[in-house]
């Protein structure tokens, strides 16, 4: 967790305030493969799954987080002097994410006096597509 302070207190009556995280270690195990059916041409391909070390009740928005699926592909190509190598990535959500009552995030929409703490619930899906491009002179 952390703490953030303010130098003056927020709304005169709140001068610091603690965030939990509990996160907890994780492990991916990652798996490639490259191809090369001549010598200056190689296919490369991979996968692995992300799971997220930031449990549902210390999400917020913040650091927002979900277990991911990764598929990676790539093309290299080799010249004399010269090296191209590309890239394109796909990662999707391993289902919706589904968050109920983080603290953090039921924090995040409370006014002191104004709005009292309540329940926050969501649920989200992503799908990210990436690419790269990488040209390498050999002296």
């Amino acid at each position: 967790g952390y703490t953030v302070s303010f130098s003056q207190p927020l709304f005169g009556i709140k001068s610091s305030e603690y965030f939990p995280r509990d996160w907890k270690d994780t492990n991916t195990i990652k798996f490639g493969i490259e191809y090369k059916p001549i010598e200056m041409l190689a296919l490369r391909g991979g996968f692995y799954y992300d799971p997220t070390p930031i449990p549902s009740s210390t999400f917020d928005a913040q650091w927002p987080d979900a277990n991911k699926y990764m598929f990676t592909g790539g093309v290299g190509l080799n010249f004399k002097r010269w090296k191209i190598d590309t890239d394109v990535f796909y990662s999707t959500t391993a289902g919706n994410t589904n968050i109920s009552n983080s603290k953090n995030l039921n924090a995040a929409y409370a006014i002191p006096g104004v709005l009292p703490q309540q329940s926050t619930d969501l649920s989200a899906k992503a799908h990210i597509w990436g690419y790269g491009l990488n040209v390498t002179y050999v002296f």
